[in-house]
This record gives C-alpha cells, structure tokens and sequence, in this order.
C-alpha cells in the first residue's frame, strides 16, 4: 500500500541522514542529537500540549537540552 511505501522511503531517507551526520561529524555527535531531539519532543508536548511533567524530569531534559548546546558550543570553539 502506499503507507507501506512512504514508510520505507521515510526509512530509508533516516538512513541516509544518518549516514550524512556520521560522516561530516561523529558518532557520538549523531547520539546527542537523538537525545537532543528526545529531550525537546518531550518538553515541546509538556508546553504545548499540556503533558503532564514532574519538576524532576523537566529539570532533567533541561539539563540534557543544556550540555547538549554546551558540547556544540566546546566543540565550535575548540575549547
């Protein structure tokens, strides 16, 4: 079916991303941005679709979302 297809397309075009960030970053670069991206998914729906969050994860994902910008801003500047 054609859900079927765009799911395999959608697939494969992660993949590919995937690949992309490796290649001009690292590894490890590629896991932070998943875990950047898990981090503001769950603080974007706790904002703004009424999620509900204990203080304790939403310092949590804070913090994540800080060191993630933290380790681009070491890394941009070599520190």
């Amino acid at each position: 079916s054609r859900l079927f297809g765009l799911a395999v397309l959608l697939g494969f075009a992660v993949n590919i991303a995937s690949f992309l960030v490796i290649k001009r970053t690292s590894s490890v670069m590629l896991k932070l941005l998943g875990t950047a991206r898990n981090a503001g998914l769950v603080l974007f729906s706790a904002i703004f679709l009424g999620d509900e969050l204990t203080a304790v994860q939403a310092f949590g994902y804070a913090l994540c979302l800080l060191f993630f910008g933290l380790y681009n801003y070491f890394k941009m500047y070599k520190l």
